[in-house]
């Protein structure tokens, strides 16, 4: 998750170079070139079925494949990935509307807004580190994944709509009120990552990247409603201030029933058990039915 960081850093100045020195069809047309090459390599190294680990649920390549209604339907991949949508829905947000809330709302200058955008995100660089550093450390302890993934999980996320709601009901200070937004709005960004971890534990192999990919597609969309959304509560809105309230008053709620439902709902143990069963069924069905046609 943090090479989506690198990358900005890394493609500002080179595509910036690429475009005083030819044009911006150029920059274009590289993002394109390299693109395709990483699509290329991914083809190759991430093939499906090619990552299989000691435990996963389907250890040999001609294991049956489940339908994808059964693993989309299930309640640890729903519960993870509603989480991760709106982590998604709070991302989006603060890329298209917490610049403008900073100068427009907060009312700093256009370089302290610049610069306070930018310590808004990089709080996300510990959280993640941090969580994902924690997560580890204690699936290594032997704590079960429910736990170390998916409570751990729940919990900042439901701990970031709390700060939320208390920068908006309950703080006026406007230093205090970015700073709250700022960790309340970055916590659940581990959903990024765990999210992900997750959905591989959980899958069959040789339907992981498929499932890992289905799930960022779902979890996506919270980006094309969030900020037209906001956009919405703003326009409709007496005060910028209130509109921008109610949007993330709407964020915070949503972190909330999220995490309840992923605290509720998310054990990974029990989902691959799940589908380790329905796999065996279907192989026994396959082979009641290949005697069958052989004895005919």
């Amino acid at each position: 998750f943090q090479g989506v960081t690198a990358g900005l850093l890394i493609s500002g100045p080179l595509l910036t170079f690429v475009v005083v020195k030819w044009s911006w069809h150029a920059a274009f047309m590289a993002l394109g070139v390299a693109s395709l090459v990483w699509m290329a390599l991914w083809a190759y190294f991430g093939a499906e079925g090619k990552v299989t680990e000691q435990g996963s649920v389907q250890a040999d390549a001609d294991a049956p494949r489940l339908p994808y209604w059964e693993l989309i339907t299930d309640r640890t991949f729903l519960a993870n990935m509603l989480m991760y949508w709106t982590t998604y829905w709070i991302f989006s947000v603060m890329f298209t509307w917490v610049p403008s809330y900073m100068s427009k709302v907060m009312h700093y200058d256009a370089t302290d807004a610049g610069w306070m955008f930018m310590v808004f995100t990089a709080f996300n660089i510990p959280i993640v580190l941090g969580g994902s550093w924690v997560s580890q450390r204690l699936l290594k302890t032997g704590l079960a994944s429910k736990y170390a993934r998916g409570w751990l999980t729940s919990l900042l996320v439901l701990i970031g709509g709390a700060l939320i709601l208390l920068a908006v009901f309950a703080v006026q200070n406007p230093l205090l009120k970015v700073i709250l937004l700022a960790i309340g709005c970055n916590l659940p960004q581990i959903t990024f990552v765990l999210s992900s971890a997750i959905v591989a534990e959980i899958m069959p192999a040789g339907q992981r990247s498929s499932m890992m990919s289905i799930n960022s597609a779902l979890a996506t969309t919270g980006g094309l409603v969030a900020p037209a959304l906001m956009g919405a509560f703003i326009q409709g809105a007496t005060t910028p201030a209130l509109g921008y309230d109610k949007g993330f008053v709407v964020a915070g709620a949503l972190c909330i029933v999220t995490s309840v439902i992923g605290l509720l709902l998310i054990n990974p143990e029990a989902s691959k058990r799940r589908f380790a069963r329905l796999i065996e069924t279907r192989r026994a069905r396959s082979e009641t039915r290949s005697r069958s046609i052989l004895a005919k």
